[in-house]
C-alpha cells in the first residue's frame, strides 16, 4: 500500500499526471467545477485537492497556498504521487504601465526573489518554464478578449516588497530593486512562479504559468474589496482550455487517437 502523503494527505494513484495549481483551495473548486465527475480526493491545511476527467485524460486541481514554501511542498508530494505536468494559476501585480488590469500574462521566465529555489537548485540556475505547456497556454491566451503578454515575472518571498513606501530598515534598498527589475523589462510581481520553474526543472516535470493581473503599475490595495474577480477567472478559463490543448498535443505526439 502506498503511503499517504503529510500535507497534502494524498497518495499515489489519487492524481493524474496533469495537475492545476491554483493558490487558494476556493480557487481550486472553480477549476474542479470545469472537470467532468471531478471528486475531493483530500483537503488538509491550505491543500485542496480534486481530480476528473478533461477529455477523458485524469486530471487533478491542488491549492497550493500563498507563497514559495507551500508551494514547495505541494510540488514535491505531487510528484511523488505521480503528477508530472503542472500548470499555475493565479493574479498578479503589474510592475510596468504598459500592463494593465485584466491583462493575461504567461511568464517565460522569472527573478529569483524568493528563497527555496535556492534549495533546489545553484542562484545562477534560471527559473525557465516549459515550452510546450508555455505554448499551449499561449496559444489559447491569444484567441481571448484581452491583452496578453510574455516575458520575465519577479517571484517575491515578502508580497509587500514591491508597494513599500515607508522607511524600515530594508525599505529604500527592496525599492531599488524593484526599479531595477521594472527597467530591465520585467512586467509583474507574484508569489510562485520562480520557485515552480525550478523545482519542477530539478524533478523532471513540466511547469507553465498563467497570470490575471489585478491592478495598475503602482495602484496596488490591500482593500479586497478594490479586486476584481475576472482576472483570476480569464486565467482560470485559459488554464483549463490550455491544459486541454497541450493534453490533445501530447496524444497526437504519442500517436494516440483522441
Amino acid at each position: 500500500m502506498s503511503k499517504q502523503m503529510m500535507h497534502l494527505a494524498i497518495q499515489e494513484g489519487d492524481v493524474g499526471e496533469y495537475v492545476f495549481l491554483p493558490a487558494t483551495p476556493e480557487c481550486a473548486v472553480r477549476i474542479a467545477d470545469s472537470l467532468d465527475d471531478a471528486v475531493e480526493v483530500a483537503c488538509n491545511r491550505e491543500f485542496r485537492t480534486f481530480t476528473g476527467l478533461l477529455d477523458q485524460t485524469r486530471v487533478s486541481v491542488t491549492s497550493s497556498g500563498l507563497g514559495g514554501p507551500a508551494l514547495g511542498i505541494a510540488v514535491e508530494e505531487l510528484h511523488e504521487c505521480g503528477a508530472r505536468t503542472l500548470v499555475k494559476v493565479d493574479t498578479c501585480e503589474a510592475l510596468v504601465p504598459s500592463v494593465h488590469t485584466g491583462d493575461l500574462i504567461f511568464p517565460n521566465g522569472a527573478v529569483r526573489m524568493e528563497g527555496v529555489g535556492r534549495q533546489y537548485a545553484l542562484e545562477e540556475y534560471p527559473a525557465v518554464p516549459d515550452t510546450d505547456v508555455l505554448a499551449a497556454l499561449c496559444d489559447v491566451g491569444r484567441g481571448r478578449d484581452a491583452t496578453s503578454h510574455v516575458g520575465v515575472v519577479v517571484t517575491k518571498a515578502r508580497f509587500s516588497s514591491q508597494f513599500l513606501t515607508g522607511s524600515g530598515p530594508m525599505e529604500r534598498q527592496l525599492r531599488d530593486r524593484w526599479d531595477a527589475y521594472a527597467q530591465g523589462g520585467a512586467l509583474a510581481g507574484e508569489m510562485s512562479c520562480a520557485t515552480l520553474f525550478v523545482i519542477a526543472g530539478s524533478l523532471r516535470m513540466r511547469a507553465a504559468a498563467v497570470l490575471g493581473n489585478g491592478c495598475e503599475a503602482g495602484y496596488y490595495s490591500d482593500d479586497e474589496a478594490n479586486w476584481a474577480l475576472d482576472p483570476l477567472n480569464l486565467a482560470i478559463d485559459v488554464a483549463v482550455e490550455g491544459m486541454r490543448l497541450l493534453i490533445a498535443r501530447d496524444k497526437a505526439e504519442a500517436g494516440v487517437r483522441a
